[in-house]
């Protein structure tokens, strides 16, 4: 399918070693999984059409079945894919940067119920500082818009490894 094609022409992007680019691309795959559910129950359902438009092949199926019922299982993760939130998945935010100008921000999921709201970015495996500053200002955006109650947090896809974010105190 094309979107078969363009997934793997993004895949053949990467540069490493051929296992290295085996987790990466597994890595990117779940990601790509995570951002098309809205429940731990839609997995199996994506999974069998990402396996239809030729995306992934069976043997991978089963490895992202596996890997996602892992994570989402993780009783800190898996109250964020239950039925109970309204669900922005990979949506655009408009804010400024430090000099005025507008910019685009697309945080991989945001979650709301009774006022309060709930950024996730998925990663892959290496905690970088980076990402917790990339989340900072997602949830910056959110205060901006006078959601006062928000939280964030990083999920690294292949070690399930979770990390609360706070939002940057201004000084």
């Amino acid at each position: 399918s094309n979107r078969a094609r363009d997934f793997i022409s993004e895949l053949q992007g990467d540069t490493g070693s051929h296992a290295d680019n085996d987790y990466i691309n597994q890595g990117k795959l779940m990601h790509q999984v995570l951002s098309m559910i809205r429940t731990a129950h839609d997995v199996p359902h994506v999974l069998r059409q990402l396996l239809t438009e030729g995306v992934i092949t069976d043997r991978q199926r089963q490895q992202l079945q596996q890997l996602t019922d892992k994570r989402l299982n993780d009783p800190r993760i898996a109250p964020w894919f239950d039925s109970s939130w309204k669900l922005f998945n990979e949506c655009n935010m408009l804010t400024r940067d430090d000099s005025g100008r507008l910019k685009v921000i697309r945080p991989d999921r945001v979650m709301t119920r009774n006022d309060e709201w709930v950024v996730i970015d998925y990663k892959l495996a290496k905690y970088d500082e980076e990402h917790v500053v990339q989340v900072q200002g997602y949830l910056h955006a959110l205060q901006q818009m006078g959601h006062s109650r928000a939280k964030g947090y990083l999920l690294y896809l292949l070690t399930g490894r979770t990390v609360e974010v706070t939002p940057e105190v201004e000084s």
